[in-house]
């Protein structure tokens, strides 16, 4: 079952009891339609393609790698923290645990320490 189905039969029985409360307290009339389902094709926004041929492609509703669903895994790496020559096995470590993303802070004091 899709979350469009989910919210289909949630809506319908939300419709339902308010349909027998309003019955009680007097003659209405509900007319239910059905919603659009999301957009999930045609909509192409754009793809990026690397040297080596990947390509990233952000369509209506979520991104593909190579033309596969993919969701992106994001980590941090402190580079100040670590001494240079451990950084390569840190990012490496990130790799293996499926982190697809690193971000890291630039510490400014570390490039200017007097104003």
């Amino acid at each position: 079952m899709t979350g469009f189905d989910l919210r289909k039969q949630v809506l319908t029985a939300c419709l339902a009891i308010l349909a027998s409360t309003i019955a009680v307290a007097g003659s209405h009339t509900i007319t239910i339609t059905s919603p659009k389902p999301p957009v999930t094709e045609g909509f192409k926004m754009g793809e990026a393609r690397s040297p080596d041929g990947t390509t990233l492609t952000l369509d209506g509703s979520r991104l593909l790698l190579n033309g596969k669903p993919w969701t992106p895994v994001m980590g941090e790496f402190h580079f100040a923290r670590y001494p240079e020559n451990e950084w390569r096995e840190e990012l490496l470590k990130m790799k293996a645990g499926g982190v697809d993303i690193v971000s890291t802070y630039v510490f400014w004091i570390h490039h200017e320490e007097i104003e």
